[in-house]
């Protein structure tokens, strides 16, 4: 009977947490979650809901702590590597590490178009004129999955025009014209 009790309040408790989570009172949800961590048996996204409250509370490195910390535990790692790597992209600044989850964000979000076009990005950025095919590839599998996304067209159209492929980035640019390009396009394909 004990363990039925358990399991009620378990649940009560995680209901309640997820709910003040919604609302955006992240204190009282971690207040909630570190309650439940006082029991043995206490579900392991505990963790996970922890560090995305610490997220949201501006404390990135707690964030991370509990965030890896589930990551270690949880036998499905959910999206786990997607949250680890914006934080580490947004919070932290680090992008080789950024890019290091987002690849193992992929492994669960193959079609997750804007985890390719991070990807690009980074490797754009950090790498500069190195990991060509990468930086194309990347891109090219965001294109593939968010055809008539603006960034994700633009990003192409200027990875090509960086390795002169001209004809490839002429394409791109074209068709960033026809998907209600701003002012910063426009700057783009000039100066392109």
């Amino acid at each position: 009977m004990h363990n039925q009790h358990f399991y009620k309040y378990i649940n009560h408790s995680l209901q309640y947490a997820s709910n003040l989570y919604n609302e955006k009172k992240w204190t009282e949800a971690v207040e909630i979650y570190r309650d439940l961590m006082k029991h043995s048996g206490f579900p392991v996204n505990v963790y996970k809901n922890i560090g995305l409250c610490m997220k949201s509370l501006g404390n990135a490195d707690l964030a991370i702590k509990f965030l890896k910390r589930f990551e270690e535990l949880s036998p499905d790692k959910e999206d786990v590597y997607v949250y680890l790597a914006d934080i580490t992209y947004t919070d932290i600044k680090d992008n080789l590490k950024a890019i290091e989850y987002y690849e193992k964000a992929l492994e669960k979000n193959k079609n997750n178009f804007s985890i390719y076009n991070m990807l690009g990005h980074l490797y754009s950025t950090c790498h500069q004129d190195k990991f060509k095919d990468k930086q194309i590839d990347y891109f090219t599998k965001a294109f593939q999955l968010a055809p008539n996304n603006r960034i994700v067209v633009k990003n192409l159209a200027y990875v090509y025009g960086k390795f002169h492929e001209i004809q490839k980035a002429d394409e791109f640019y074209a068709k960033l014209m026809y998907l209600n390009p701003m002012h910063t396009d426009l700057h783009a394909y000039g100066a392109y």
